[in-house]
């Protein structure tokens, strides 16, 4: 159980974080930040669909496909309809595996050593 007013200080931040997103408006933010931020996006959608290859993540969208569920959203790379939840974590778990492999990957195309060792 939250104490009140831990609970209390958790709604204000989060109110006046929401109040500051919505009073925000894309002129706001700079052109630079705007552009980086696509790129961004693009960046985690396309490691996602790249991820969502892995075996791990087939068997976590195969074991919710047999789990069955409300189909309101879609694991991403397969067209498969899951539940919100399982959709959710099914793509979390994409994410997660293609962001190591991309890691790594970079690592090896810079020709650097992952953790800094010379």
């Amino acid at each position: 159980m939250v104490c009140p007013w831990l609970r209390s200080l958790f709604v204000s931040a989060t109110g006046q974080i929401v109040a500051f997103g919505a009073a925000t408006g894309l002129e706001d933010i700079p052109v630079s930040v705007q552009t980086a931020t696509k790129r961004h996006i693009l960046d985690t959608m396309g490691l996602m669909l790249a991820g969502s290859t892995t075996e791990g993540c087939r068997l976590t969208q195969s074991l919710f496909h047999e789990l069955g569920g409300a189909h309101q959203a879609t694991a991403i790379g397969t067209g498969r309809r899951l539940s919100i939840l399982q959709a959710a974590y099914a793509n979390g778990v994409s994410d997660s595996s293609s962001s190591r492999l991309a890691a790594l990957t970079a690592c090896n195309t810079a020709n650097e050593d992952p953790i800094g060792r010379s």
